[in-house]
C-alpha cells in the first residue's frame, strides 16, 4: 500500500497509531488507493461526496482540517 500510495511504511504506520495527522495530499492519494472518498474515511459516511470542485486548494484543506476537530 505505502509502494503503491508513494509514501513510506511509516507514514502509515503513524497514521493508523495516530501519532501523525494526514495530510490532505496523502489523503487524496489514500482516497484514490482505496476508492473512497474522505467523508467515507473520516467520518465513515456513506452520503454521496460533497463537490469541492469550485474551492480553492487552501479552502478544501480548511474544511478537511475542521472536519478532523469534530
Amino acid at each position: 500500500m505505502a509502494k503503491r500510495m508513494g509514501v513510506d511504511v511509516n507514514v502509515i504506520k503513524d497514521w493508523e497509531e495516530n501519532n501523525t495527522m494526514i495530510s490532505l495530499k496523502d489523503d487524496r492519494r489514500l482516497t484514490k488507493y482505496l476508492d473512497a472518498t474522505s467523508d467515507q474515511l473520516l467520518l465513515g459516511c456513506t452520503k454521496p461526496p460533497i463537490d469541492l470542485s469550485g474551492l480553492t486548494e487552501d479552502q478544501i484543506e480548511e474544511i478537511f482540517l475542521y472536519l478532523l476537530q469534530i
